[in-house]
């Protein structure tokens, strides 16, 4: 998380950052200051779809359910390919 930091310190507005050191603290079971490093990634990046799908995570494990809904379903317009899962995940031969 120091590499983040450092990264910050120099470039404040490096969203990349910001986000995996919001990444870094959720990991780490922090995620209410996690949060706060989504929130302001996707303030540098709107359109940020894994800060957008990591706050919604972190609010899940807060207990705020209906929170974590609003924000991983709001942006569907944008990004309907991440709706979509890769990989099948269920194959008709298990």
């Amino acid at each position: 998380m120091e590499d983040f930091e450092k990264a910050i310190e120099l470039v404040p507005q490096y969203a990349a950052a910001i986000y995996n050191r919001g990444l870094t603290q959720k990991i780490i079971g922090r995620c209410t200051a996690s949060i706060e490093d989504f929130d302001e990634a996707l303030k540098l990046n709107p359109t940020n779809a894994a800060a957008l799908k990591q706050r919604g995570l972190c609010k899940a494990i807060l207990d705020s359910y209906e929170a974590a809904i609003k924000t991983t379903t709001k942006p569907s317009s944008w990004i309907p390919h991440l709706l979509r899962p890769s990989v099948p995940m269920w194959s008709p031969s298990c």
